[in-house]
């Protein structure tokens, strides 16, 4: 009787979520839209700008992005003892790096930077062509909920997978691979802006609780004018970094963690402090040069 009962749930979920037709992808993409508030809602977006707070570890900083249509991007990050800044201005893809200097993306920061642009201003519901980068992935379960996956390439762009709740259709969550790490993203304390539903919270995990991170919204402003000032690149800064008796490289002892280099650093005496050298494609020309010598 057991094994009867057993087999009869089973098959109520097969049926639900894979023997059952799934909807296509434009369906499934349709029915987000009119979750998060319709299309003609979200072809009202011209512009947003957000503000939010950052945890990334034990490191508290702010984050603000901008976006305008059309083709205009910036996002700036200061967690004290990290800044990121980047942008697209008049089809140029830019980014300041740790020692000041502006130059352009490339390898896979520039592919990663294309897929969040078209998921941010609203370009994978909007334009049929970026459509066409999604393929339906099947049903799983994600934190719980039963989700239809999508996985998302657009042209130049990076590998996105994100899962639909196949009851609300809201995005629950995403994966993608930052510079070879798998990174699991979650979403969730949605609320209306402008007639739009956004996440107020996306947690990023790593696997490591050093690079937890948790960015919780704290204001959007929509459909305000932004000054192109702000997605101009900037000029290069002055130098923040050099090596002793201003060598050309050195030595030192460091600490490897999921692909990842934590040299201690003292700042005007105080200290010692964690600080995080990128290994990956992102990293300035000073950084480069000590994980070379190293």
């Amino acid at each position: 009787m057991k094994k009867l009962i057993f087999i009869f749930f089973v098959l109520i979920f097969a049926f639900s979520t894979g023997l059952a037709e799934n909807p296509s992808i434009d369906q499934i993409l349709d029915r987000h839209a009119e979750a998060i508030g319709g299309m003609e809602a979200i072809e009202n977006f011209e512009s947003v700008h957000m503000q939010a707070e950052v945890q990334l570890g034990n490191l508290a900083g702010s984050a603000e992005t901008w976006f305008e249509k059309p083709g205009k991007f910036k996002l700036d990050m200061d967690l004290a003892i990290m800044q990121v800044e980047q942008g697209m201005y008049e089809g140029r893809m830019w980014m300041k790096d740790q020692t000041g200097t502006v130059r352009d993306m490339a390898g896979m920061e520039k592919k990663q930077f294309v897929t969040e642009y078209q998921l941010s201003n609203f370009s994978y519901l909007l334009d049929p062509e970026v459509r066409k980068s999604f393929t339906f992935k099947g049903v799983e379960e994600f934190d719980g909920k039963g989700c239809y996956v999508l996985e998302f390439k657009p042209p130049e762009g990076d590998k996105y997978t994100m899962f639909f709740d196949t009851l609300d259709y809201l995005v629950v969550g995403s994966r993608t691979t930052l510079q070879g790490i798998p990174v699991k993203s979650t979403s969730s304390d949605w609320r209306i802006v402008e007639g739009i539903k956004v996440p107020f919270k996306t947690v990023q995990d790593l696997g490591n609780p050093m690079l937890l991170t948790t960015i919780t919204v704290t204001g959007i402003e929509v459909n305000e004018d932004i000054p192109d000032v702000v997605f101009i690149p900037p000029m290069s800064g002055t130098e923040k970094f050099r090596f002793v008796n201003d060598a050309d490289s050195g030595s030192l002892e460091f600490t490897l963690n999921i692909h990842h280099i934590y040299i201690q650093v003292y700042v005007n005496g105080a200290g010692p402090f964690w600080f995080l050298l990128d290994s990956g494609a992102g990293m300035s020309i000073l950084e480069k040069r000590i994980a070379d010598s190293l």
